[in-house]
């Protein structure tokens, strides 16, 4: 009479353990691969909505000039930055802005993430320029010429008036872009990229 072998209790625990092994490190490879691959969505969306901000300011730029009277003495004192773009021209009096810093003071997403959308306002217009999926904060202008208090003092065909100094302006468009669901706490999933544009006016 031949005697079957069978599998005893230690080579079973070992083969659940193997297989157990196994699982898990499937499981987080797969874990990984999505999040890089959300990571690689969530860069395409921030690089298209840069390009299509990117393609606005200067459509903008090209067809208008900086209207440096809605500034007044301000640009004097906050060495020429601003958060409002105000432009005038061919499509009548522009601004652009964000309404406000779409982080709070923990670095986190305000809840009403839709005032740190980007703003274009015309003829009392307002026209929302980014997509649901993404929040600007520290938006900011830096209009170029640059030229302090005292070299407008010292410099006398100015005459009471330094906008009259100013030839072509330029300016610089800086400001922080964020993916949705933009999480300190989580940072694998977060997206963020700081601009900086030069745009010829």
């Amino acid at each position: 009479m031949i005697k079957k072998k069978a599998f005893t209790i230690v080579e079973i625990i070992m083969v659940v353990v193997i297989i157990g092994i196994l699982s898990w490190i499937l499981f987080k490879t797969y874990i990984t691969i999505s999040k890089v691959s959300f990571r690689i969505e969530q860069q395409k969306i921030l690089n298209q909505e840069l390009l299509f901000v990117s393609e606005v300011l200067q459509n903008m730029s090209d067809r208008n000039s900086i209207d440096y009277q809605k500034y007044s003495t301000w640009l004097l004192w906050s060495n020429w930055i601003y958060e409002i773009l105000y432009l005038s021209g061919q499509d009548g009096e522009i601004e652009i802005y964000t309404r406000w810093n779409c982080l709070d003071d923990f670095g986190d997403l305000q809840e009403n993430t839709d005032i740190c959308s980007l703003r274009l306002r015309k003829n009392d217009q307002e026209i929302k320029l980014t997509n649901d999926g993404v929040f600007l904060s520290n938006v900011y202008f830096k209009i170029i010429p640059y030229a302090n208090i005292d070299q407008y003092d010292s410099d006398s065909s100015c005459g009471d008036n330094y906008l009259a100094c100013i030839a072509n302006p330029w300016f610089w468009f800086l400001a922080e872009f964020y993916s949705i669901g933009y999480d300190w706490d989580n940072w694998t999933n977060n997206v963020s990229m700081f601009v900086q544009e030069f745009f010829n006016n």
